[in-house]
């Protein structure tokens, strides 16, 4: 489920494309056989890159033509010319990118405008999919590469919301109901079910400052969307990138303080809701005690987590259920 948080990901890539250059330039073992794939002029650099999913091609930004403005271009990791994939120029540049899992497009923003383009070009082809929107920060592609999502504000006076579209273009569809005054999308995570049916996206929609879990269909309408917590007490939430979709997709499986404020617990819950149907997977927890972390087993059967559950502060390793029942202690008593 690629997904790119294009402003702290550039940064921390181009001081390890740094380092990793001065690295190359003073070994003295280089392979006969290495490929230059880029040749770049005096003021430019390589700023990121990924390889598509196939293998065939290296996607790269880079200040190219203009010092200080990186642009969008692809070159075969056989080698040969570079192709420009971005056919709108800004001063501003390319300020992020992220690729389809099946490696065939990129999807990239230039000055908040989203756009979507094949990997192979040519730049001509790319399509425009949001338009005027502003501090576009996260961007995931469903697992079928067939849809965009992403947060967006529309404008600096306006809730940032969630939209879907198809990422060969088409109309976006929002998939949150309306937000409670000053609230917003999570911007920094959200998940895509593997079966590329729903999205699961955390917001505090409802009550401002007061973070819930919720699930859509990824191509809307937003009135099928559903809150997937329970009812949570003053000062609770859903933790921050603690929620996860189960491999076959059925359920969502989180953490919260949705009992006791301050007092993380685990809980499974169907995709498609409703809350009332949610359990709590973990047995009772001692003073001070929490849920840390979680795995769901590849079968889709099991949680398997961490906390301290029956001393504080010594952290266990626990198999349950996924959707309820008796667990069992994986390591040895201590």
């Amino acid at each position: 489920m690629p997904h790119y948080n294009f402003k702290l990901q550039w940064m921390i890539r181009a001081v390890l494309l740094a380092a990793t250059g001065l690295f190359l330039i003073s070994s003295s073992l280089v392979s006969a056989d290495s490929i230059k794939l880029v040749s770049m002029p005096d003021f430019g650099d390589v700023i990121d890159f990924e390889l598509t999913s196939d293998g065939q091609f290296v996607v790269f930004t880079a200040d190219m033509e203009i010092d200080g403005v990186p642009e969008l271009y692809s070159v075969p990791v056989s080698g040969g010319t570079p192709t420009k994939l971005n056919e709108v120029v800004s001063e501003n540049g390319v300020s992020g990118f992220v690729l389809s899992p099946d490696g065939a497009r990129a999807v990239y923003v230039i000055d908040n405008d989203l756009y979507s383009v094949l990997v192979k070009g040519p730049k001509t082809e790319s399509v425009k999919l949001h338009d005027d929107g502003i501090m576009i920060g996260f961007i995931n592609i469903s697992p079928d590469s067939s849809r965009v999502v992403y947060p967006v504000k529309e404008d600096i006076f306006t809730a940032r919301e969630l939209f879907s579209t198809p990422i060969q273009g088409g109309n976006p569809v929002k998939l949150n109901q309306e937000m409670v005054e000053l609230g917003s999308i999570d911007c920094y995570y959200l998940v895509i079910s593997p079966d590329s049916q729903h999205v699961v996206y955390r917001a505090d929609q409802d009550t401002f400052a007061v973070e819930e879990l919720y699930s859509v269909p990824i191509d809307g309408p937003a009135s099928s969307g559903v809150k997937l917590n329970g009812f949570l007490p003053p000062g609770g939430d859903v933790a921050f990138k603690k929620f996860a979709v189960s491999p076959d997709s059925s359920r969502v499986v989180y953490v919260a303080d949705q009992d006791v404020d301050e007092v993380d617990e685990i809980y499974s819950v169907p995709i498609t809701g409703p809350a009332s149907s949610g359990i709590k997977l973990n047995d009772p927890l001692p003073a001070s005690g929490d849920i840390d972390s979680f795995k769901i087993s590849p079968d889709s059967r099991s949680v398997i987590y961490r906390a301290d559950q029956e001393a504080n502060d010594i952290m266990e390793l626990y198999n349950v259920p996924i959707k309820g029942g008796n667990l069992v202690k994986l390591n040895h008593k201590m």
